[in-house]
């Protein structure tokens, strides 16, 4: 009798943990999702796309891409490969005399793209900045005649990687 007693028990606990499981889903994915200031996303840029301090000016614009889904309460928000944009703010290309190019790059926003949309911004605005510098060359350029001649590396972003990057403001989506 006891043994039974506690069976049912056990069998109700499990029930009712299961129905809360399937109610948070469903209202998780059926209501507004808070995506909060801080959280983190993983960009890449295209493969095959070269961005140098040799190539590229100070103020355009490059596209990137999501490279992780952004996940909150267990559902996918923002699906990978959302298009995210970063602003080149600051070049400065090598130059002879041995001296190295530098790059920033500041990534600004990111699209939401799947089954969730804002409910009041158009993007989700993003903080991070990527800073690179090439190899600089002037003890060389100093040892040879022609030194003067000998240009510095140039500063490069390499689209093989993932950066991290920060949501700058919380935003709220909601399941279209």
């Amino acid at each position: 009798m006891k043994v039974e007693k506690y069976r049912n028990r056990s069998l109700f606990t499990a029930l009712c943990m299961i129905f809360a499981i399937v109610v948070m889903t469903v209202s998780a994915q059926a209501g507004v999702v808070e995506i909060g200031k801080g959280k983190e996303v993983k960009l890449k840029f295209p493969a095959g796309i070269q961005i140098t301090s040799g190539n590229v000016t100070s103020g355009i614009p490059i596209v990137c891409y999501l490279a992780e889904p952004l996940i909150e309460g267990g559902v996918v928000v923002v699906e990978e490969g959302a298009q995210a944009t970063a602003t080149v703010t600051e070049v400065e290309p090598a130059k002879k005399g041995g001296k190295s190019g530098k790059i920033i790059v500041e990534f600004t926003s990111l699209d939401p793209k799947g089954e969730y949309k804002l409910l009041t911004e158009p993007n989700i605005k993003l903080s991070g900045t990527l800073e690179r510098e090439g190899k600089g060359r002037k003890l060389l350029s100093y040892l040879f005649i022609f030194g003067l001649f000998i240009k510095g590396g140039e500063g490069v972003v390499s689209p093989d990687m993932i950066y991290t990057v920060k949501v700058a403001e919380s935003v709220y989506l909601e399941n279209k």
